[in-house]
C-alpha cells in the first residue's frame, strides 16, 4: 500500500480524505464534507491482504469538488467494510472497478 501512497503523492494527491456513512467524503483541507459523486476520482487501486485474502482495501485517489485539493480515500471494501467505506464506495462513478 505504501507504494500506492507515494506514487499519489508524487502525483500531487497530498490530503486526507475521510469517507462517511451516506456516501460523503470528507476533505481535511477545505473541511467541506460533499457527496462522493461530487469528487472526481482518477485512480482507484484495490489491495488484497499477502497473509490473508479477505483483507481487502481500496486506494482511491479523488479531487474535492470544493477546493480542488487532490486527496487520497483509504477503505475497506468486502466483508469486512464498514458502512461508511462501503457508502462512499458504492457513490463513486465506477465502483465496480472492484470487482476486476
Amino acid at each position: 500500500m505504501f507504494e500506492i501512497l507515494r506514487d499519489l503523492e508524487v502525483e500531487g494527491y497530498t490530503a486526507d480524505m475521510s469517507p462517511h456513512e451516506g456516501g460523503t467524503i470528507v476533505c481535511h483541507h477545505c473541511g467541506q464534507e460533499r457527496p462522493a459523486a461530487e469528487f472526481e476520482h482518477t485512480s482507484l487501486r484495490r489491495m488484497e491482504g499477502a497473509s490473508d485474502p479477505g483483507d481487502m482495501s481500496a486506494v482511491v485517489g479523488v479531487v474535492c469538488p470544493n477546493c480542488s485539493t487532490k486527496g487520497v480515500l483509504v477503505m475497506m471494501y468486502g466483508p469486512e467494510a464498514g458502512a461508511a467505506d462501503s457508502d462512499v464506495l458504492l457513490a463513486l462513478d465506477h465502483p465496480g472497478e472492484l470487482n476486476r
